[in-house]
């Protein structure tokens, strides 16, 4: 009886790891996030001081999914398949950009980040910086 049951165990134990990896991901559903944030410094990067601007539209292809930033300029696109995406950001008025507005990102196991937009202020950008006119 024993026996019977131990060769059942590694039976089931081989069967388990000839299953790829990739096929546990499959089904789960994933998100890509980030921040549209207010670049005080035309730098390009969020820095500390940096505070995120609520209400940016964001949107998710393919799909059509739209959202809005929240108050802190968090956005979040869920459950979402592995495959390849386009995260475009539009400006809010006022703001020009100082990062592209698009981002192709491909999920393939796991979620995405820090996928972040800056916006600077058009009236308070330093003279050659990233919105002067």
């Amino acid at each position: 009886m024993k026996i019977k049951v131990v060769c059942s165990l590694i039976f089931c134990l081989f069967f388990l790891m000839a299953i790829p990896y990739h096929s546990f991901s499959k089904d789960k559903d994933f998100q890509i996030e980030g921040i549209v944030f207010n670049d005080k410094n035309c730098n390009g990067n969020r820095n500390g001081s940096d505070p995120g601007i609520q209400g940016v539209t964001v949107t998710l292809e393919p799909g059509g999914l739209v959202t809005a930033t929240n108050s802190s300029g968090k956005y979040k696109f869920k459950n979402l398949k592995p495959k390849t995406y386009t995260v475009t950001e539009t400006d809010p008025a006022g703001y020009c950009s100082t990062t592209p507005n698009v981002r192709v990102i491909k999920i393939k196991n796991k979620d995405v980040d820090g996928q972040h937009f800056g916006d600077s202020k058009k009236f308070i950008s330093p003279p050659g910086g990233c919105c002067h006119e």
